[in-house]
């Protein structure tokens, strides 16, 4: 029973210290220090981050300089495709952005 507890603990300690790992706030990498934090760069790799992200700057640039002059049956059907964008890069998901 007590190698079964201390095995149980080293699982305990080797999970939190991976935690700590994930969630240190500089990326050290090659003597640099990145200002980007971990977690953002982990998910800057997934291709549904990085449509969301494209789908923002558009979404500014629309409200500020009207990117796109459309009426509202053309936005109707941008919406559309944004959204069944989001649904395909869903199904393609294979692995958490943790995983990346």
């Amino acid at each position: 029973m007590m190698v079964s507890h201390v095995a149980s603990t080293e699982r305990v300690k080797r999970k939190q210290q991976q935690k700590r790992k994930r969630l240190r706030l500089l990326v050290v990498k090659e003597g640099r220090t990145s200002m980007i934090p971990a977690q953002v760069k982990q998910a800057l790799k997934s291709r549904t981050v990085q449509y969301g992200v494209a789908i923002a700057v558009l979404s500014v640039l629309q409200g500020f300089i009207g990117f796109l002059p459309a009426n509202p049956a053309v936005q109707a059907m941008i919406g559309c495709a944004m959204a069944s964008g989001i649904v395909i890069l869903r199904f393609m998901t294979t692995q958490p952005v943790s995983e990346k």
